[in-house]
């Protein structure tokens, strides 16, 4: 026991980490609700925007510069730092 003590006062800036496991609950929990009633929300303009091709790579150059952000926040951050900033991350 005084060892777990131990890892979690030397580790204080990782205690963002236990946030992660429960979000993942939450998520598979919601996706596991009955959908058998589902409202779709669109407008007869969407049918009339085209789809451009090109914009696929940025599109999905976004979601790694998404993940890549933090990611290179967290490997060069002091623990003071994360400590500061993970209710930003947290919350969204």
């Amino acid at each position: 026991m005084m060892r777990i003590k131990e890892l979690c006062m030397k580790y204080k800036h990782a205690a963002f980490l236990i946030y992660y496991p429960i979000v993942v609950l939450l998520f598979q929990a919601l996706e596991m609700r009955n959908t058998s009633v589902s409202n779709w929300i669109w407008s007869p303009i969407d049918y009339k925007i085209p789809f451009v091709g090109a914009f696929v790579i940025p599109y999905m150059l976004w979601f790694l510069f998404m993940a890549a952000c933090p990611s290179r926040f967290w490997a060069f951050a002091t623990s003071r730092n994360i400590l500061s900033s993970s209710p930003l991350f947290i919350s969204g």
